[in-house]
């Protein structure tokens, strides 16, 4: 080929290496941004995490509580049913009693 293809080939291939070199600084440089960029999402995350945990704890607690109350409203309810049921049995009791007394014959009524 002679001096001038070897110029030639010289050329292109200096072209092909400075291309290939371009490439390369280019991948680098969005692998460094897609680094950052990951970095920043699992701070996020982190983060994210932190509130998820505290929110949790949060709901943990609520659900306590509001168990208790719970209890404490069946507790308050059994007692009242139990009243209501006593107060209906003295009720009924007085009612009968009423009744019987409304129905006796009168005995030595004096006027």
């Amino acid at each position: 080929m002679g001096m001038f293809g070897d110029v030639v080939i010289g050329r292109d291939l200096f072209a092909v290496i400075i291309t290939l070199s371009v490439l390369i600084g280019l991948n680098k440089s969005n692998i460094h941004r897609l680094e950052r960029k990951v970095d920043g999402l699992e701070r996020k995350i982190d983060s994210l995490e932190i509130k998820l945990q505290s929110l949790e704890v949060e709901l943990k607690d609520e659900i306590k509580n509001n168990n208790r109350k719970i209890v404490t409203s069946l507790s308050f309810a059994k007692s009242m049913s139990e009243l209501k049921r006593r107060v209906d049995e003295k009720t009924e009791k007085c009612n009968e009693s009423e009744n019987e007394s409304e129905y006796m014959p009168l005995r030595d009524v004096h006027y």
